[in-house]
């Protein structure tokens, strides 16, 4: 049992090194446009 848990961490380490790399290849696209939205009409 202990050799599964000390693997558990390391397959979530590789998860999360995985999905950072994914969000790091997403492109940045800078900020939106004015467009006079008004977050207090939409409660």
């Amino acid at each position: 049992m202990a050799q599964q848990a000390a693997a558990a961490p390391n397959a979530q380490a590789d998860v999360v090194t995985k999905a950072l790399d994914l969000l790091a290849s997403l492109p940045i696209k800078g900020r939106a446009p004015k467009t006079g939205y008004d977050r207090a009409l939409f409660g």
